[in-house]
């Protein structure tokens, strides 16, 4: 399952070590946005995690992914809306061993 948003997801995996990278890039057409629709469209986009959530398993793969990405989301909410965020950098966070993102996201091995 692939979620369109606000941004682009990307996994990064070094097979020399445990550690996984979640990747997020604004896209050309959120950034475009005014500061108050930005806001908009991010709490839209949780609300539809939320929905997607719902519809899967509790167990799945896809579920838990979905809600890191929800979680992530919802803290990136408060400094999207006052312009804290340059949206034009990538977010970069590591994601601890055991971590799921199911397969809703596309892994670029081109990132690596």
């Amino acid at each position: 399952m692939i979620i369109e948003g606000p941004f682009k997801v990307g996994i990064i995996e070094d097979p020399n070590t445990i550690n996984t990278e979640l990747h997020l890039d604004f896209t050309d057409e959120f950034r475009a946005l005014p500061q108050d629709q930005q806001g908009t469209v991010i709490k839209d986009y949780v609300r539809t995690l939320q929905h997607d959530i719902l519809a899967q398993p509790e167990e799945s793969e896809d579920r838990q992914g979905m809600l890191v990405l929800q979680q992530v989301t919802e803290q990136l909410l408060p400094h999207i809306k006052q312009g804290e965020i340059p949206l034009h950098e990538t977010i970069v966070l590591e994601l601890q061993q055991g971590m799921l993102l199911g397969r809703f996201i596309a892994r670029d091995d081109s990132m690596n």
